[in-house]
């Protein structure tokens, strides 16, 4: 598995922009160039939201260890190649804590097999033509907007 970002400086500069937890998230796409959302199931933090496979990084983990680990929590998807660093949101989680949540384009395993978690009741695929016309949180739609129109770029929101 190949990762060619430099991990350690977006970590140093999450912390220094005062976030005190590091969360990770995948943007995971088909052939035609989609996007797997996942709409969170109505018993977690922010029921019915539309998101990118993510979550926080556990005590030890890297960021690498992260995305595949939930990758295959909330999907059941292997990954298979982490690529390039898109962007980043920062948010205040469920014990609010200010947490950086750093995106990646990743490829996974076969997309026929996805399996969520109980954390989510189901999936979709989303393309750029669909960001203004499914009901996203401002978040979500301002960073598929940014995932969308800069392919080749690294954009922070």
């Amino acid at each position: 598995m190949t990762f060619d970002t430099d991990s350690a400086s977006l970590l140093d500069r999450a912390a220094a922009d005062g976030n005190e937890q590091i969360a990770v998230g995948a943007y995971v796409s088909d052939s035609s160039g989609r996007v797997l959302l996942l709409r969170r199931s109505r018993f977690e933090f922010l029921p019915g939201l539309l998101e990118i496979p993510s979550g926080a990084m556990e005590d030890g983990e890297t960021v690498a260890q992260a995305l595949v680990r939930e990758v295959a929590e909330e999907t059941g998807l292997s990954v298979t190649k982490i690529g390039r660093f898109v962007n980043h949101l920062d948010y205040d989680n469920d014990g609010g804590r200010r947490t950086r949540q750093l995106n990646f384009k990743v490829e996974v395993n076969d997309l026929a097999q996805v399996r969520l978690s109980d954390e989510h009741s189901e999936w979709l695929w989303m393309s750029a033509d669909d960001v203004e016309a499914v009901g996203l949180d401002n978040a979500m739609r301002g960073l598929l907007i940014d995932y969308f129109a800069h392919p080749q770029s690294c954009r922070c929101l």
